[in-house]
C-alpha cells in the first residue's frame, strides 16, 4: 500500500526535480566552501598589523575563495524564486552578473575578515602560522585549497564520489579525513554558513517585494530551518568526502602532520576568525543581494491562482465524507497480499502548486491481527512518507478521531520550499491517509485547513 502512495508522491512531486538538482548541487559547493574557510593557515612576518593580515589572507588564498561565494549564492537562488511561487529564473537571467559586480567584491569582504583578526594575539600566532605555511607541504597544501575553491570543484567532488562508490577509500585514509573534520568542527560551521546565507537573502528578496507579496518572518524561519536540517542530514559524510577529494595528492604522513598543526592554539585561532570574519562578510552581501533580486522578482507577474470551490466527496456505502478544493480523480489499485487483495482507494486534486490526496483501505491487514500496536502501524505508515518522498519529519503527534487513533505530521521537501502535511487513522478496521503539499508559502496559508476539518467517519 505504502508503495503505491510513494509512486502517487512522485507523480505530484516530479515537477519539482530540476530544483532539487539545483539544490544539491549548491549544497555541494557550500560543503567545499565550508571546508576550505575552516582551514586556510598562513601568514606574514610583516609587524604592521594591517600589512600582516592582509598579507596572511592574501597567502591563505582567502582572495580567491571569496571570488567563489556567488556561485553557492547563485545556486541558491531558484530555492528563493520557489519560496515566492516563481517557477522560472529566466527574467531574471542578466540579474546575476550585474548583481555580482556590485557585491561580494574581494576587497570589501577582505576588510570585514580583516577586523576579526586584530582583536587577539595577532603577532604572536600569524607568526607561529607563517613558520608552517613556508614549508613546502604548507605551500601545496596551499595550491590544493585554492583548487578546491573554484566552482568546477563541486563537479569534481561528485565525480569523485562516484569513483569511490567503485574503488572505496582506505579505512585508514577515511580515519584520517575523519580526524581533521572533527579537529575544525567543519559540520556545524558548514550548516552555519549554508543557514546565514539562505536567510539573509531571504530578508533581502523580502525588503524588495511589494507588501502583499511578502513572505511571513514565521514562513522565512521555517524554510530557513528546512534548509539547514536538509544540510544537517547529509553534511557529516559529504565533509569526509571533501577532505578525501581534496586532499587527495596528500600521504598519510601529510595527512597527519596538517592535522596535528590544525589542534595547534594558533591553528584554531585561525580558523574562528576567519570563521567570524566571513560570517558577518556574507550576512551582509547576501542581503544586499537578495534585495536587488527581489526588486526584480517584484516586476514579475505570478500566474492567476485557480479559486477554490469545494466540493464533497461521499463515500458509496456513506461512511465517510470529505470536501476537495476542486475536481477530482479517483484511482483504484489491487494490491496482492500473502491472504486476499488489498484494495487501494486514492482520490487526488491538484490546483495550482498543491495537491490534495484522500487514501483509503477496507479491512487492512495489519488490522487484522490478533496484537495490534495502533502507534506502531501509524509510525511505520508516517517513516515510509517520509523516505519515500527524500524528505525530513519536521514534527507527528498523535491524535484521535471519534476515540480511533491517528497521526498527524509535516514533511520537508524540495531542499526547505515544499511542505507535506498529512494526517493518518485507523478506524473500523480501516486505513485513512488525508494529505496535502505544496510550497511552503501556500502551505502555510488557511488554504488547506478546510480539507482537513471537513474530513469525517459516521
Amino acid at each position: 500500500m505504502i508503495k503505491e502512495i510513494r509512486t502517487e508522491y512522485k507523480k505530484i512531486i516530479k515537477k519539482y526535480w530540476p530544483v532539487i538538482i539545483i539544490f544539491k548541487v549548491a549544497f555541494k559547493i557550500i560543503i567545499i566552501l565550508s571546508l576550505l574557510f575552516s582551514v586556510d593557515l598562513k601568514a606574514d612576518e610583516n609587524i604592521d598589523q594591517d600589512k600582516m593580515i592582509r598579507e596572511l589572507l592574501e597567502e591563505s588564498g582567502t582572495p580567491q575563495q571569496i571570488e567563489a561565494i556567488p556561485n553557492v549564492v547563485r545556486g541558491l537562488i531558484p530555492l528563493q524564486m520557489a519560496a515566492q511561487g516563481v517557477r522560472s529564473d529566466a527574467q531574471v537571467a542578466g540579474f546575476f552578473q550585474s548583481a555580482f559586480d556590485k557585491y561580494f567584491l574581494v576587497d570589501d569582504m577582505l576588510k570585514i575578515v580583516g577586523a576579526e583578526f586584530k582583536k587577539n594575539n595577532v603577532q604572536n600566532y600569524a607568526e607561529k602560522c607563517l613558520t608552517w605555511m613556508k614549508s613546502d607541504l604548507g605551500k601545496k597544501i596551499t595550491e590544493m585549497e585554492i583548487e578546491g575553491s573554484k566552482p568546477e570543484a563541486a563537479f569534481g567532488l561528485l565525480a569523485y564520489t562516484m569513483q569511490i562508490q567503485d574503488s572505496p577509500v582506505d579505512e585508514d585514509r577515511k580515519e584520517l579525513a575523519k580526524a581533521m573534520v572533527k579537529v575544525l568542527d567543519i559540520s556545524e560551521r558548514g550548516v552555519k554558513k549554508s543557514e546565514v546565507i539562505f536567510k539573509k537573502m531571504a530578508e533581502g528578496i523580502n525588503k524588495g517585494l511589494p507588501k502583499k507579496r511578502k513572505l511571513p518572518p514565521a514562513t522565512i524561519n521555517m524554510i530557513t530551518e528546512q534548509v539547514k536540517n536538509s544540510v544537517n542530514r547529509q553534511i557529516e559524510p559529504v565533509m569526509v568526502t571533501s577532505v578525501l577529494y581534496i586532499y587527495k595528492d596528500l600521504s598519510d604522513d601529510e595527512m597527519e602532520e596538517y592535522i596535528e598543526f590544525l589542534k595547534t592554539p594558533h591553528g584554531q585561532w585561525f580558523n574562528n576568525n576567519i570563521l567570524e570574519g566571513l560570517l558577518k562578510a556574507m550576512e551582509g552581501e547576501a542581503e544586499k543581494i537578495g534585495l536587488a533580486l527581489g526588486k526584480k522578482i517584484a516586476r514579475i507577474k505570478l500566474p492567476k491562482k485557480q479559486k477554490f470551490k469545494w466540493k464533497k466527496y461521499t463515500s458509496d456505502d456513506k461512511s465517510f465524507s470529505i470536501e476537495f478544493p476542486g475536481k477530482y480523480v479517483f484511482k483504484k489499485t489491487e494490491l496482492a497480499t500473502d491472504d486476499k487483495p488489498m484494495i487501494l482507494n486514492m482520490l487526488i486534486c491538484e490546483m495550482d502548486e498543491m495537491a490534495f490526496m484522500l487514501s483509503w483501505i477496507k479491512d487492512y491487514p495489519p488490522l487484522m491481527e490478533k496484537e495490534i500496536d495502533h502507534n506502531q502501524i501509524l509510525t511505520n505508515a508516517a517513516w515510509g512518507s517520509v523516505n519515500s518522498v527524500g524528505g525530513h519529519l519536521i514534527e507527528k503527534n498523535f491524535i484521535k478521531m471519534k476515540g480511533s487513533p491517528g497521526l498527524k505530521f509535516k514533511v520537508g521537501i524540495f531542499g526547505g520550499t515544499g511542505l507535506i502535511e498529512s494526517q493518518l487513522f485507523l478506524i473500523n478496521k480501516n486505513f485513512y491517509q488525508v494529505m496535502v503539499n505544496g510550497n511552503i508559502r501556500d502551505m502555510l496559508s488557511d488554504k488547506k485547513n478546510n480539507f482537513f476539518q471537513s474530513f469525517n467517519v459516521k
